[in-house]
């Protein structure tokens, strides 16, 4: 079961970025000579990295939606995640990767219910 505090999302979500981050960085230069210069660095934390929860079989409801759209909206606001695995992370919105909640709509209907199912895609980020 995967949930992010008190919503429970689909089960179908993947960690579609769970390799796009590394605990060591490094940064390349060259001096006048021509000399390269590496310069390496790692971090104990796993604050920083992604985790972009998103499939297209993953279905939400509107209301469940919404909930995660007004966290959003909550200035530093941290969340427990728990995925599929037990294992669980403390994490927020990656806020300048706007939008952060995507919600698509299976049917497209001018007037939405609270009942209504959408495909759900989330950006967050570990604390």
């Amino acid at each position: 079961m995967l949930n992010l505090d008190t919503i429970t999302l689909p089960d179908e979500m993947n960690w579609i970025d769970e390799f796009a981050w590394s605990r060591v960085s490094a940064g390349a230069s060259r001096t006048i000579g021509g000399k390269l210069i590496i310069e390496e660095s790692q971090t104990a934390s796993m604050a920083g990295r992604p985790v972009t929860l998103s499939n297209d079989n993953a279905w939400l409801t509107y209301s469940d939606a919404e909930m995660l759209r007004s966290w959003a909206d909550d200035l530093n606001k941290t969340m427990t995640l728990t995925m599929h695995n037990s294992a669980i992370y403390q994490v927020k919105f990656r806020l300048w990767e706007a939008p952060v909640v995507q919600w698509e709509p299976l049917i497209l209907n001018a007037n939405r219910s609270a009942g209504d199912w959408g495909i759900l895609s989330i950006k967050l980020v570990m604390n």
